[in-house]
């Protein structure tokens, strides 16, 4: 609550932005809905105090470093707007001060499942089926965390998955052709603890299973994240409109996720020149990246990954 002059700001008044700022920094929280998780794992500079504790110019600055660098992970920036002064020894805390705290406080809360680009680190994993196929293909990838804990502070602090197609060495033909627009043009998709959005023009993009929709589904089943047909792509090819490339995804453990890539070759044999459903013969590469939050305060633990391949 924002003070004015001549207000007591003493040890009620630090506690309550100790709670908020270790929220954020702290153990991670295991709920199922985002409106309530927070936690990126990580240790305060700042502790606790107790009715009839003083607290010290030390503990404010201590505080202030903990906001700060927060907000440098958020932002990429230590230089905060409004700005947050140091105090010296013996200082009393003014109102401004307070409040130009608890302002960045609240930003850092507001924003907790935020990491600056320049804070993500990159891992991949990908896999390429070759050949003529036909009906639907799938690539499972496990992604493993070594705890719940830091499966949790990855989500929390920002982590990202992100999921992405492409196509090569197509024969030509226009259901190869097709694919391969598709495949290619795909974009990205990438999952969050609170979103899922892309970058391609996939008609059908379920934006609300992020990852505590995952979580809170219990490994219930697998759950599409995103499906683009291929007449999101190529509508000329109007034969080949049964045909689709999806993502889907499970929260199968307390430790593990398991995502699957799928080609889907669903059409019933309408190619104008056969009257068959010819085989694709175009290959195709799914591939999962984790960006993995990596600042100053930050290092939170990269999924590894596991997949038998396309089958």
């Amino acid at each position: 609550m924002a003070k004015s002059a001549g207000d007591k700001i003493g040890q009620a008044e630090y506690n309550a932005l100790y709670v908020k700022v270790t929220q954020v920094r702290g153990a991670p929280a295991d709920v199922t809905d985002d409106t309530t998780a927070y936690g990126w794992n990580i240790t305060s500079s700042a502790i606790s105090r107790v009715v009839g504790d003083k607290v010290t110019a030390a503990d404010w600055n201590n505080i202030r470093t903990d906001i700060i660098n927060a907000y440098d992970h958020i932002t990429n920036s230590n230089s905060t707007s409004p700005a947050i002064a140091v105090l010296s020894a013996g200082d009393d805390i003014t109102a401004s001060q307070y409040n130009n705290m608890e302002t960045i406080s609240d930003f850092n809360y507001t924003n907790r499942f935020t990491t600056h680009a320049t804070h993500l680190t990159s891992s991949s994993f990908f896999s390429t089926l070759t050949g003529a196929w036909n009906g639907t293909k799938t690539l499972s990838v496990v992604c493993t965390w070594p705890s719940l804990t830091e499966k949790l502070a990855f989500w929390n602090a920002g982590g990202i998955l992100r999921f992405s197609f492409s196509g090569a060495n197509s024969s030509g033909s226009n259901k190869d052709a097709d694919y391969l627009g598709a495949l290619n043009g795909f974009g990205t998709a990438d999952l969050t603890a609170t979103d899922l959005s892309t970058t391609g023009p996939a008609g059908t993009v379920y934006t609300t299973r992020d990852f505590y929709y995952l979580k809170n589904d219990n490994n219930a089943q697998d759950r599409t994240l995103i499906r683009l047909d291929l007449s999101d792509v190529n509508p000329s090819y109007t034969v080949y409109d049964e045909n689709y490339i999806r993502v889907l995804a499970r929260d199968t453990s307390s430790t593990q996720m398991t995502f699957k890539f799928q080609v889907v070759d669903a059409d019933v044999g309408e190619d104008p020149t056969f009257g068959i459903d010819e085989d694709v013969n175009t290959d195709v590469t799914g591939t999962l990246t984790a960006l993995t939050p990596n600042s100053n305060i930050v290092s939170a633990t990269a999924p590894t990954f596991s997949s038998a391949g396309w089958v």
